[in-house]
């Protein structure tokens, strides 16, 4: 029988342990065993849970003030997450010291938006944006940068949408 090396402690949301040096290579393997048992791959793959299909006629500052009313957000009560079908993306531009960050403009009909997605650049270069349009998964956010004070998407996910241009 497995005697753990080490203290535990942890709550809801976190959990910490100490352990001796000599013991970390036990308790890897251990803990890789218990997850082979509990654990298959699809609950490896991060899922995403959609709150509301929107079209970006409908985000507006109004919108966002209702959304605010039941903050904090947080584990308990999270921020809502909005699917955005079928976007132009324009003005496509790379940021951050490893340029793996975008910021850019979602366009639907008549209507556009200003983006940003931090950790997406690689995703948005592997998909060809001339030819196809993108379904977003986002929060909104107010972009205070610079003294600015303007309502823009922050993206979590994209994919290629059924939809062409």
């Amino acid at each position: 029988m497995f005697q753990s090396p080490c203290s535990v402690w942890c709550h809801a949301y976190a959990a910490g342990l100490t352990i001796k040096e000599e013991n970390v290579d036990l308790f890897r393997d251990e803990i890789k065993k218990v997850g082979r048992q509990f654990l298959s791959e699809e609950n490896l793959v991060p899922e995403i849970y959609i709150d509301k299909k929107l079209d970006i006629l409908e985000i507006n500052e109004e919108l966002y003030k209702q959304i605010t009313l039941v903050e904090p957000f947080g584990s308990e009560n999270p921020s809502p997450i909005f699917l955005i079908q079928s976007v132009r993306i324009s003005n496509l531009k790379k940021m951050g010291r490893e340029q793996n960050h975008v910021r850019f403009k979602a366009n639907q009909h008549d209507a556009k938006i200003d983006a940003i997605g931090f950790n997406l650049a690689e995703e948005f270069a592997s998909i060809d944006l001339v030819l196809n349009k993108v379904d977003l998964v986002c929060e909104f956010q107010i972009n205070d940068w610079n003294g600015g004070n303007k309502l823009e998407l922050k993206i979590l996910d994209l994919c290629c949408s059924v939809e062409k241009s």
